[in-house]
């Protein structure tokens, strides 16, 4: 560089960045002088002298840490015991469970000896598991053993029973028609089942084959066999129905008890035959007892009737009323049975009637007694009536004509009441001992349940029935000869 660029250099150059470097050192100065402090003030905020000041420090003895198995980390809040292996064998299997010590356990398995006979019988034998425990008293000492039953096929139906038989098929090409055999809780008016009816079991038969259902031990219910065309798939249109009932109760439902039922023998019919039992009548009509003339039951047609009497069928729970005139009908009752029919009014006596359904359309009187023929007779000649015992009033016919001079004995009855006819009623009386000429005779205050009744006339045993009688009800019976 020459001297002149030198000198021009130094006289322009410096004096423009010479003014940069002065305001560059004054504010580094200024910036350390107002940070920077003296000692003193240091040393009052030293860390040492605030903790001096400030922090307390607490010491306490220590208490070691106990050692902690790992077991006890577990969430279990039972206690621990050790146990020993205990045997299981089962023929050919040999396995072990967990037994705790003890000294000379016996296991006693208590079991239904009704059970255990039942299995016994069973074809094939048993399915058994021997679990074996030794004492700790002595190595001596035998393993005791004790019989676990495994059929698992055996103890799946132990509260069910079998019901089982065949149908009484009818001339049919089995090709082309199949049955079906159902056991239903209940059944509906028609004799068949309803919206309401459940099945328990059900079963179908496309060949002459028995059926077998498997039913809870002691169920009551319906079995009703139909038989459909192959072409009815959603069996709507039975073509022939058949139906099991309890040969004492017809109308009732059938009874499986616990050794089931076999050998049943279910007759089909067409359907229209078997809806017809079922489409029967019976006409009735209550009237008051006081409102007869002659106190018979059969000029009550021509008398006025009492209307708003409940009449219930004891056997089918089924109730209907009585209209303005005393009328009434049940229908759907079952040809060849009887019934019981219970009727309840204000003011008047609840009395028990049977009756007979023999024909498709039935008709038959009622009387209904008012209570004032209780209170201001029966019970002041006999002694008050108890409601929690029964009243029986019966009518012993020959022939159709009352019975005179019969007797009539009951070995669960103290002692038997005699009436006799005074104008147009009949009164009991306590000097007699035999029928008059109207053949009645009653039971009074009489312990409800069934009584055998023994009738003889001149010494000779005529007939004997047996009657059940409800409590606090009066029965009317007729006993025909």
């Amino acid at each position: 560089m020459t001297t002149q660029r030198k000198l021009a250099f130094l006289f322009i150059a410096v004096p423009l960045i010479l003014p940069f470097f002065v305001t560059l050192a004054y504010s580094s100065f200024k910036f350390v002088k107002l940070n920077l402090k003296p000692l003193s003030i240091q040393d009052e905020y030293s860390l040492e002298q605030i903790t001096k000041e400030t922090i307390q420090v607490v010491k306490s003895q220590e208490a070691p840490i106990p050692d902690i198995s790992p077991e006890a980390w577990l969430f279990d809040l039972k206690p621990k015991r050790k146990e020993n292996p205990v045997l299981i064998a089962a023929s050919p299997v040999i396995s072990s469970i967990p037994q705790p010590p003890s000294i000379s356990e016996k296991i006693v398995k208590e079991e239904d000896p009704f059970l255990m006979d039942w299995r016994e019988r069973q074809p094939g034998g048993r399915a058994t598991l021997s679990i074996q425990k030794k004492s700790t008293q002595g190595s001596s000492t035998q393993p005791k053993t004790s019989n676990i039953n495994l059929d698992e096929k055996e103890n799946r139906y132990l509260n069910y029973a079998d019901v089982e038989g065949t149908l009484e098929w009818p001339d049919l090409d089995h090709t082309q028609f199949f049955a079906e055999v159902s056991f239903y809780d209940q059944i509906g008016a028609n004799g068949l089942n309803d919206d309401l009816s459940t099945t328990l079991a059900s079963q179908e038969l496309r060949e002459d084959v028995p059926f077998l259902l498997k039913l809870p031990a002691e169920t009551s219910g319906h079995l009703i066999a139909k038989i459909y065309s192959v072409s009815d798939t959603q069996k709507e249109k039975p073509l022939y129905i058949g139906r099991v009932s309890d040969p004492a109760y017809p109308q009732n439902s059938l009874f499986v008890p616990k050794e089931g039922l076999q050998r049943l023998l279910i007759s089909m019919v067409p359907t229209a035959q078997y809806f017809d039992q079922y489409q029967t009548l019976f006409l009735g009509k209550v009237v008051d007892e006081y409102s007869l003339t002659q106190g018979s039951p059969t000029q009550g047609s021509l008398t006025q009737g009492l209307s708003g009497v409940r009449i219930w069928v004891a056997e089918t729970q089924e109730q209907v009323d009585s209209d303005e005139k005393g009328f009434f009908e049940i229908r759907g009752l079952s040809r060849h049975s009887s019934y019981h029919l219970i009727f309840e009014k204000e003011g008047f006596a609840t009395i028990q009637v049977p009756i007979q359904i023999l024909q498709k359309k039935t008709r038959q009187v009622f009387v209904l007694p008012p209570l004032t023929k209780f209170t201001q007779g029966y019970d002041l000649l006999l002694g008050g009536r108890d409601p929690s015992r029964s009243v029986l009033f019966a009518t012993v016919l020959k022939q159709g004509v009352p019975l005179s001079r019969a007797v009539v004995t009951v070995l669960s009855v103290e002692k038997v009441f005699y009436e006799r006819n005074l104008e147009f009623i009949s009164v009991p009386d306590t000097t007699l001992f035999s029928t008059t000429e109207n053949g009645k005779f009653l039971l009074w205050n009489t312990s409800p349940g069934k009584h055998k009744l023994h009738i003889y006339q001149n010494g000779q045993l005529l007939s004997t029935q047996v009657v059940t009688l409800s409590p606090g009800v009066m029965h009317y019976i007729t006993i025909e000869l």
